[in-house]
């Protein structure tokens, strides 16, 4: 029998002054603070004066975007000499849906009908690569600055075409690195793929019911309990030949430990790096000739094509995961702190000469 469903009502509305809780509930939320250009925690008083100000201000506009009556999200515009400045979020357990691709169709379309000559400006923080995504997708210009990437559009009217009215299956994509987003990219050409770049949390998942799990250049730990809700169904891509050199900064402990290089897609268990290995690729370099930037960014190509290799196997799990018998090894990023000696990396220099000055600074 075929599932019926009911289809959901996603709207935009004016924020009013019964929203002001669930604004500063939002505003302090531990990721919103992190991917934030004010990271601080902000106490209700203050929160309180902005919030009443900004509903009064003929310079903010602020709306919250509602799925059958619940509020899931919030989008402020600020007006300045450049253009309308964006900033939006949704709520935690709403993210990897596409309601921020929908909640900016929403707002475009309000900005439009006021004055679509109005360019809108946002500023996204490199780590946050989940609402890169977004925008990008959403036709903005994107430049790059040294510490996040601005996006300009003027608005244009189109109709609001909801995919996700039915989440469940495709493929949830863990990131916070943009190297990941071509990818990604590649997958979308087969499959619905989502950008996730927060801590995942059982109630995500259960509201997104991925199909698979991609993390890629993740910094935050896969729960426990996720993993067992998607056993077998959420894999890793590590940029070394496990068991060697899990952790951090796999590519300078090879060469400094003169391990096995080479990379690895596996399975995620309880462990850093440890669970079953689906497949991986050992590659060889030229201490003399590569540095740690050429020899990285050759890393990163061959494990994007050793999972486009291995695609149909990874997203049907027909395949035959295995644990090495070897111990390997592991570092943390103190470790990497110790070793540099509180000197910073020059990823350009000669891996062969780094060696060398290393070993010498180390001896004196």
């Amino acid at each position: 029998m075929k599932a019926v469903f009911a289809m959901k009502k996603i709207y935009l509305r004016r924020a009013k002054a019964s929203d002001m809780d669930i604004f500063y509930a939002w505003r302090n939320e531990d990721e919103v603070r992190k991917n934030s250009f004010q990271k601080d925690w902000v106490k209700y008083k203050e929160h309180e004066t902005w919030f009443l100000k900004a509903l009064s201000s003929q310079k903010e506009k602020m709306y919250v975007l509602l799925v059958d009556d619940e509020r899931i999200g919030q989008i402020r515009l600020t007006l300045k000499d450049e253009g309308l400045y964006i900033t939006y979020s949704i709520a935690r357990e709403y993210r990897g849906q596409g309601y921020g691709k929908i909640l900016l169709r929403l707002m475009e379309n309000e900005v439009y009908e006021d004055n679509h000559d109005t360019k809108l400006i946002a500023e996204v923080k490199k780590q946050n690569v989940a609402s890169q995504v977004v925008f990008k997708t959403m036709g903005y210009q994107e430049t790059e600055g040294e510490e996040f990437f601005s996006y300009t559009k003027f608005p244009q009217y189109q109709k609001v075409i909801i995919e996700n009215n039915y989440p469940g299956g495709g493929v949830l994509g863990l990131t916070n690195n943009t190297n990941a987003l071509r990818l990604f990219e590649w997958i979308g050409e087969r499959e619905k793929v989502e950008i996730l770049s927060d801590a995942i949390n059982v109630k995500m998942i259960e509201r997104i019911r991925p199909k698979l799990i991609v993390s890629y250049n993740y910094i935050h730990i896969v729960p426990k309990d996720v993993i067992e809700m998607m056993p077998n169904r959420i894999v890793n891509l590590h940029i070394s030949f496990l068991p060697y050199n899990r952790g951090f900064a796999p590519n300078i402990w090879s060469f400094w430990e003169n391990t096995k290089k080479g990379v690895t897609i596996h399975e995620i268990d309880a462990g850093l790096d440890t669970g079953a290995i689906i497949c991986q690729k050992e590659l060889f370099f030229d201490e003399n000739k590569e540095t740690f930037r050429t020899s990285y960014d050759k890393l990163q190509d061959a494990i994007v094509e050793l999972f486009k290799e291995n695609w149909d196997n990874i997203v049907s799990g027909g395949y035959e995961a295995f644990c090495s018998a070897e111990k390997g090894s592991y570092h943390d990023k103190k470790d990497l702190k110790r070793l540099l000696g509180g000197q910073e990396m020059d990823y350009d220099e000669v891996i062969s000469e780094w060696k060398k000055r290393m070993a010498r600074e180390r001896r004196s």
